[in-house]
């Protein structure tokens, strides 16, 4: 059986899901775990001392399956609970502090491509012209989760862990900043030069 997930991009001819299927009225964290295993079709492992808000959305509009995920990944994390993917049958429900303890689903691709959403992720961005450790004050601002950045200094690539939404800006910003400062080009770590 197929399984999907918020990072899926639509397909050509893909039917969307009706309006009305997601409708939520005081709706306990397990009726919201139920509607995701059915958008998804993974399992949802719960983890340990998670909120149990009464949660109410509706959406009125059809949608592709991934983008009804991605809305529900953003109201679960509003809500104290973040949605991680683990392979291609299952996802885990934790709460936003245990999020660096896991490990996030590796995303790769263009960042437009990415979800606006709260979509918890991994992107390994390398950097071609400025050194990856010169990046890190720009860019840790506006990372929302702790310990969201991390840097490999010997392949010059910098390592984001965060919600999808916020590596997609992040992207977008270490793109503009990764331009030559003088002219010199990098070919490969072993020219650049090293910082004292």
């Amino acid at each position: 059986v197929r399984t999907y997930s918020s990072f899926d991009l639509p397909e050509p001819g893909e039917p969307l899901q009706p309006p009305g299927t997601v409708a939520l009225l005081e709706a306990d964290v397990a009726t919201v775990f139920a509607l995701y295993e059915s958008l998804s079709q993974r399992s949802v492992i719960p983890g340990i001392n998670l909120p149990n808000p009464k949660l109410s959305y509706r959406i009125d509009k059809a949608l592709p399956r991934s983008e009804l995920l991605q809305a529900l990944d953003t109201l679960l994390v509003q809500n104290g609970i973040m949605m991680i993917y683990m392979g291609t049958n299952f996802v885990k429900a934790v709460t936003e502090n245990f999020a660096s303890r896991e490990a996030a689903p590796e995303i790769s691709g263009p960042p437009a491509s990415l979800p606006d959403s709260n979509s918890y992720m991994q992107y390994s961005f390398r950097l071609q012209h400025r050194a990856v450790n010169d990046a890190v004050p720009l860019i840790q601002p506006f990372c929302r989760l702790p310990n969201s950045v991390l840097t490999v200094p010997t392949n010059n690539t910098v390592v984001i862990r965060d919600y999808s939404a916020n590596v997609r800006r992040i992207l977008k910003m270490l793109q503009d900043f990764d331009v030559p400062e003088s002219g010199e080009v990098f070919g490969d770590p072993g020219s650049r030069p090293r910082r004292k």
